[in-house]
């Protein structure tokens, strides 16, 4: 559970499903230019738990947002008290509690994941990655997994677990179809033209190639140039490596340079192990391949299949204002707004840094743009060419908020 909802309970509007079971299933369409359902299509829209009602969505983030097929989730986490100890049975179970009741309310289930980011306290990647398969009933279940070892939002929480899922269309009596390929350190999740990919290596230099992972995963239909977006997670204080696994990534994602790269976010973090690289991308197949890039801030946004994919923003403010207006200026010029941004995964150099950025949060979306986006907080740090203003930024001082999101075109 997310660490404000607790206090809020008696908000919420609840329907008794069962004696002894109460849960919330309630959407909210947007209404305006805030989104909603248009022509059939969800563009955006919010749903609801009993310990998440709407009133949350005023002053919070998100707990879930659907758009077109997919859901994306706020990383939920459990306190550990009364000291902070990491269990990795118990506390990654009670976060899939949580994340149970969010895709239930999302019209999907725990077997409908396709893309998880859990953060653990040092030494317990392995341990963690594994209970997590097991939970889910083993790994041909399984979505695809990044583990990072780093802080959370907070020191009484040592791990969250933020996942997105396909919506399963049971109206129709129709399941969503969900193809799943692991092989070796790589996974890859189909949902009809949508390829989610991770991959973890401890040769960053060999292993940004995805080529044979998404041909497997499409019966030859998809490559690297069909990728849109990548976050690729490095170890601390990378340096001139950081930089060197981007530019494998755009030419990967590019054939070489013959078409336009994914949207980019590179994060040095602990990676657990021995690992070098942790990348998780998304590609699109077919139809919905194709790829627009604008320019708006001095940031990249990608448009494919009814999706805009922001390059990783690292601002200087410590509330992320500077870098809430350059994907606000991105998104304009790639025809979408901030109010239709669904998942952010932000990125401060310590806890301490937390609670600024949920002011500059509220702001550019409770204030200025609802409703607002899911998202989850973690501590890593942008290397200096994804700050805004370029590597000029003085030696040992990374930008304080590294912002990585994602926002549904319009209809």
């Amino acid at each position: 559970m997310v660490r404000w909802a607790a206090p809020l309970l008696l908000l919420g509007v609840c329907v008794a499903l069962q004696v002894h079971t109460v849960r919330c299933s309630l959407s909210q369409e947007l209404e305006g230019q805030g989104g909603g359902v248009f022509g059939g299509v969800v563009v955006k829209r919010l749903v609801h738990t009993t310990w998440w009602p709407p009133a949350n969505d005023k002053f919070e983030e998100a707990v879930g947002v659907e758009s077109r097929g997919f859901l994306f989730m706020t990383g939920m986490m459990e306190p550990q008290t009364p000291v902070p100890t990491f269990n990795a049975t118990r506390d990654l179970g009670l976060e899939l509690d949580d994340i149970r009741d969010i895709v239930a309310a999302g019209n999907s289930s725990l077997e409908d994941l396709v893309d998880c980011v859990i953060n653990v306290p040092v030494g317990a990647a392995t341990e963690a990655q594994a209970d997590f398969v097991h939970a889910l009933g083993g790994v041909t279940k399984a979505p695809g997994i990044t583990v990072l070892e780093t802080q959370g939002e907070d020191p009484s929480f040592n791990s969250s677990t933020t996942c997105f899922s396909a919506v399963v269309d049971r109206g129709s009596g129709s399941a969503t179809a969900i193809s799943r390929r692991h092989t070796g350190d790589v996974t890859t999740i189909t949902v009809g033209d949508t390829v989610w990919v991770t991959l973890t290596s401890d040769d960053a230099g060999r292993a940004v190639n995805l080529d044979a992972a998404l041909r497997a995963a499409t019966s030859g239909a998809a490559t690297s140039r069909d990728l849109v977006d990548c976050t690729a997670f490095v170890p601390r204080d990378s340096g001139a490596a950081a930089a060197t696994v981007r530019a494998a990534v755009a030419k990967m994602s590019s054939g070489g340079g013959a078409a336009t790269p994914a949207a980019i976010t590179v994060v040095e973090t602990g990676l657990g192990g021995s690992a070098k690289l942790k990348l998780r991308c998304t590609a699109l197949v077919g139809a919905a391949k194709s790829k627009v890039v604008t320019h708006g801030g001095g940031v990249r946004t990608v448009v494919a299949g009814g999706f805009a994919y922001v390059d990783g923003v690292a601002g200087a403010s410590p509330n992320g204002t500077d870098a809430f207006s350059a994907i606000k200026a991105s998104l304009a010029a790639a025809g979408s707004r901030m109010n239709l941004v669904l998942n952010c995964l932000f990125f401060v150099t310590s806890e301490a840094g937390v609670d600024p950025l949920f002011g500059g949060f509220d702001v550019a979306f409770n204030k200025e743009a609802p409703p607002p986006p899911s998202r989850t907080e973690f501590v890593g740090a942008s290397p200096s060419f994804q700050c805004l203003g370029g590597a000029g930024r003085p030696a040992g001082r990374p930008c304080p908020v590294l912002a990585k999101c994602v926002a549904a075109m319009p209809a």
